[in-house]
């Protein structure tokens, strides 16, 4: 996780919004750590509003910002990131362990609409460390401005690396 976010810094210091920021695109590698991958739809920020406001990555890791058209912000990363937070957690795919009245897994766009409506976010196993399911619910705040910024989380996560020795 940490050295996503440290990728997120460095994004953001070039104002790049990745925008489609997943584990599939997170490449692990045993002597160098993890490098975050596929950046053929990432954007500048300073680009004009059409171009980022497409509604282009993949739907269960996108803010509601992106599903809904709306302009949008590396904040679209951030919450991502929260999501990518919850597959660390769970090992699951977004969204996978959500179900109908029904016991049927529930329909794309049902996810979607739940997400817009803030009636869904990905989910924690009730064992996984309270900050860390902390820090993946504020960083999919449905409202852009409450997410925490890629530098907090960095610090955030360094403190707790610390505290465990």
């Amino acid at each position: 996780a940490l050295s996503v976010a440290k990728a997120l810094v460095y994004l953001k210091e070039r104002q790049v919004i990745h925008r489609d920021l997943k584990s599939r695109n997170v490449l692990l590698d045993s002597d160098k750590g993890t490098k975050l991958a596929d950046f053929g739809i990432s954007r500048r920020h300073d680009e004009d509003e059409q171009s980022m406001t497409m509604g282009v990555g993949t739907y269960r890791w996108m803010a509601p910002e992106v599903l809904a058209f709306r302009h949008y912000t590396i904040a679209v990363d951030v919450f991502s990131f929260g999501v990518l937070l919850s597959e660390l957690d769970t090992h699951q795919i977004p969204y996978s362990d959500v179900q109908t009245n029904q016991g049927h897994v529930i329909s794309d766009g049902s996810v979607i609409c739940m997400v817009l409506k803030n009636d869904l976010r990905p989910s924690f196993l009730p064992f996984c460390p309270i900050w860390f399911r902390e820090l993946g619910v504020r960083c999919m705040a449905t409202d852009a401005t409450k997410r925490p910024e890629p530098k907090d989380i960095v610090e955030m996560l360094l403190a707790r690396l610390e505290e465990l020795g």
